[in-house]
């Protein structure tokens, strides 16, 4: 059996693409970057205070779903912040999705809180950050905590 690399990616944007290289190139050296067909935004993050994650994604919740009603969004997390944020009431502007259930979806909008934590999570976690980053086919907002 031969296997091939995709080295096209009909989900992410071109953006994206470029924002996660460095992060391709730690967890697969080996792999070549794909390129996007499709072009957006530019990725963004927000800082927040280490006790305010979930007030913060709440309010990029409102705005995402204020400026693009009828959108798909999705937010990846660590999976033991994801019944916090659900119980923050996220779940009703997006998906509520643990980054290890990540993998295969997509959103027209994703945010992405505390990459760190998804990392430290479990073995592989990079892995999952990389996937969490690369849900989005329109807009990816990264939330991450003030140093302590």
């Amino acid at each position: 059996m031969t296997l091939h690399n995709l080295t096209v990616s009909y989900r992410a944007t071109q953006e994206i693409l470029e924002s996660v290289h460095g992060l391709l190139a730690r967890i697969a050296p080996d792999q070549k970057p794909t390129r996007s067909l499709r072009s957006g935004e530019s990725p963004r993050t927000v800082t927040a205070p280490q006790g305010g994650l979930a007030t913060a994604v709440m309010a990029e919740l409102r705005a995402q779903s204020a400026a693009h009603p009828g959108e798909l969004l999705g937010v990846v997390c660590a999976d033991a912040r994801a019944a916090e944020l659900t119980a923050r009431g996220a779940a009703d502007h997006a998906r509520i999705v643990p980054a290890s259930e990540a993998r295969g979806l997509e959103f027209d909008g994703v945010v992405v809180v505390h990459p760190e934590e998804i990392a430290a999570a479990r073995p592989g976690g990079e892995r999952d950050v990389y996937v969490a980053l690369t849900r989005a086919t329109k807009r990816l907002c990264t939330i991450t905590a003030q140093p302590a």
